[in-house]
């Protein structure tokens, strides 16, 4: 089960800057995901604080 950890503001966050080939790839990693599941779920990747 994943770790559920929540932030208080959304100035929090703080998004990944991806390089071209890694969004590419997390793009194809949702996509597969929502198929085999058959859900409509974006993936969002944060940098670790």
């Amino acid at each position: 089960m994943m770790n559920k950890n929540t932030s208080n503001s959304s100035n929090d966050i703080k998004y990944a800057n991806l390089h071209e080939t890694e969004e590419k790839r997390l793009k194809e990693i949702e996509q597969q995901f929502n198929s085999e599941f058959g859900t409509e779920y974006y993936l969002m990747v944060m940098k670790k604080a």
